[in-house]
């Protein structure tokens, strides 16, 4: 039996390292991001994304920078959000209560 030891970890540190065993990442977070009128384009963290708003994405938990562009509206709505595991918030372009 002692001999079998170094033989399961061994196994074990290839599971690790070929990655079968990393550390499970926290639970993703959603904004659904909607404009006035619909379809003016998202960026997130800098990256134009490839679906206009109206719509949902899964981020990571933490903060994370949106704008919101152009569309038939020529809307600029940049907001920093906090993302939480398992939680939507929701942005609107233009904020509720404003004009356009």
């Amino acid at each position: 039996m002692i001999a079998s030891r170094p033989r399961t970890f061994v196994a074990a540190a290839l599971l690790y390292l070929s990655g079968v065993c990393r550390a499970t990442p926290p639970p993703s977070g959603w904004i659904s991001v909607i404009s006035t009128p619909p379809g003016a384009n998202i960026t997130i963290d800098g990256q134009k994304v490839g679906q206009p708003a109206n719509a949902t994405f899964a981020l990571s938990p933490g903060r994370h920078t949106v704008l919101i562009s152009g569309g038939a509206g020529n809307l600029h709505c940049l907001v920093t959000i906090a993302v939480e595991s398992g939680r939507t918030k929701e942005i609107q372009c233009p904020q509720s209560g404003t004009t356009g």
